[in-house]
């Protein structure tokens, strides 16, 4: 029997989504304005944070597991393609001659940037300023989450229904700082962790029934949430519709986890290399862009770059990410199996403790 079980359909999500973010940086919206469509594909991180708040609040919450061994595997989880892809998008700028602000990166190494602390800075590796958020955030929440109920559901709802309502354009306003001390890519995680967390507590308590109603909406949550990404006009009511079709997406596919366009293998697959997706594609476009000349990536060389950041995150997921989090875990102690990503679950039978 496996010690690890997975949410399919899940996983699958969170590998198209990573697909989505990839192409939206590589210029998804300059084809789809021929059609009139604008896709809001930054939009994927806020599920990034809800998928992370419902996945660790059934494998790690709860008081599943001591708050050491909760830290160090989600630092060995995280930690080393997030540095690595820094330090190699460190290596390329200064090769090419174009500058970073150094406090920027001394912030980046230690999982500080964007939390507030001048100076504010687009980031080394762009998409990387949302692991610093879920590293923090999920931590916050550990403390939080010490027992599972009904009314903790209904505090995350209330939360989360409060800071949508107090700023309602939350998602478009980047990684800016408020009051010059507080950044809003916090605020964003805790909304994003408050969904996921009220979900899996109402998972918990409606298992094996109303089971029509999770089957349909496995299909129609994740419609309704690509056409709130392509809406053309952002409101305080699209911020609530967005919110609330994320925690019934998470709340549906968890009950009925065989959605046909969400837990097959290419998908799956595709969430399984979601996170070296996430944080490669940017180094890898800039690496090709030095490569193929002027910055810009022209005719055949935009024809390769999606299939490389492929099989690149493919080998990075199977050969650089996994090793250096068992290695991790064994410099520590801990022995067993290691996470296979933020969508891993634990088996019945815990893992042995130190």
């Amino acid at each position: 029997m496996p010690d690890r079980l997975k949410f399919q359909s899940l996983e699958g999500l969170r590998g198209i989504l990573a697909l989505l973010v990839c192409l939206g940086h590589f210029g998804l919206n300059t084809a789809t304005a021929h059609v009139g469509i604008s896709v809001r594909f930054g939009l994927a991180v806020d599920v990034f944070f809800a998928l992370s708040g419902f996945v660790l609040s059934y494998s790690n919450y709860f008081g599943r597991k001591p708050v050491e061994r909760f830290a160090i595997g989600r630092f060995a989880r995280l930690y080393p393609l997030y540095i690595a892809s820094l330090l190699f998008m460190a290596a390329l700028l200064y090769l090419t001659a174009r500058q970073f602000h150094g406090p920027f990166f001394f912030e980046s190494i230690f999982f500080l940037s964007d939390m507030g602390f001048p100076p504010y800075d687009d980031g080394i590796n762009m998409p990387s300023w949302s692991i610093p958020t879920e590293v923090w955030i999920s931590v916050l929440f550990f403390f939080v989450c010490r027992k599972s109920s009904m009314a903790l559901a209904i505090g995350c709802l209330v939360l989360c229904l409060g800071i949508v309502v107090a700023v309602p354009d939350l998602p478009n306003m980047g990684r800016t700082n408020l009051l010059w001390v507080f950044n809003v890519a916090p605020l964003r995680g805790v909304v994003g962790f408050t969904i996921g967390v009220a979900a899996f507590a109402i998972f918990e308590r409606t298992k094996g029934r109303w089971s029509r109603i999770w089957t349909v909406g496995a299909y129609i949550g994740p419609l309704l949430l690509a056409v709130i990404f392509c809406l053309p006009t952002w409101t305080e009511a699209t911020y609530l519709a967005f919110c609330a079709t994320t925690f019934v997406t998470l709340l549906c596919l968890a009950h009925y986890d065989r959605n046909v366009f969400l837990a097959n293998r290419v998908s799956v697959g595709a969430g399984a290399i979601s996170y070296s997706v996430y944080l490669l594609h940017v180094p890898i476009f800039a690496l090709m862009a030095v490569v193929f000349g002027n910055g810009t990536m022209h005719g055949i060389s935009k024809l390769l770059y999606f299939p490389t950041v492929i099989l690149v995150s493919i080998a990075c997921h199977r050969y650089f990410e996994m090793p250096a989090q068992a290695w991790v875990l064994r410099r520590v102690g801990y022995r067993g199996s290691q996470d296979r990503g933020e969508l891993s679950v634990p088996a019945p039978s815990p893992l042995p403790e130190p």
